[in-house]
């Protein structure tokens, strides 16, 4: 028996979830960690959950390098996990920018920017002591896993996770 610890249920390719389940069964897959990325995905991720209980389990998130989301998009986001915290079983996919930082002229900026907001969620994370869902691929790891210490969340995955062997042994 296999569980997904990381699936984007709310993409277009899954429109089908009684389909995508069934042919997941069909692979020994037997349930998903759903993670959302911004307030949209994560109610069609809460949608899902709620239609598969014992086969989708929520987490709701708002990812790094998703530059087209603003502070507002985080305020929802932050209102959607408070509402829903007895429902979801992690905050995620959440994280440090990486991808979007190559070759941004604003680079400092975007990441200075990236670190407070994934404070808040981590702060939100540790009030509803729930486990977290990382987007830290490469050089964002070793930051990430400072935020988690300072926030005192031992319970994370890091999602492509690409960092330094220090990063993997804490």
């Amino acid at each position: 028996m296999i569980i997904d610890s990381h699936c984007h249920l709310h993409d277009p390719s899954f429109a089908d979830l009684a389909e995508t389940l069934r042919t997941s069964m069909t692979h020994d897959v037997w349930g998903v960690v759903a993670v959302g990325c911004d307030a949209e995905t994560n109610a069609r991720t809460m949608k899902a959950a709620t239609a598969a209980p014992k086969a989708v389990w929520a987490c709701l998130g708002f990812h790094p390098d998703w530059t087209r989301l603003t502070d507002d998009d985080l305020d929802r986001v932050e209102a959607q996990i408070s509402a829903h915290h007895s429902r979801i079983v992690g905050v995620g996919e959440i994280g440090l920018p990486w991808y979007s930082l190559e070759g941004a002229p604003d680079a400092p900026m975007l990441m200075a920017r990236g670190r407070e907001r994934l404070g808040r969620l981590l702060a939100l994370a540790s009030r509803w002591d729930l486990p977290v869902a990382l987007h830290a691929p490469h050089g964002a790891a070793v930051g990430a896993l400072e935020a988690l210490k300072r926030h005192q969340i031992e319970r994370a995955v890091f999602h492509w996770h690409k960092a330094p062997a220090e990063v993997t042994r804490a």
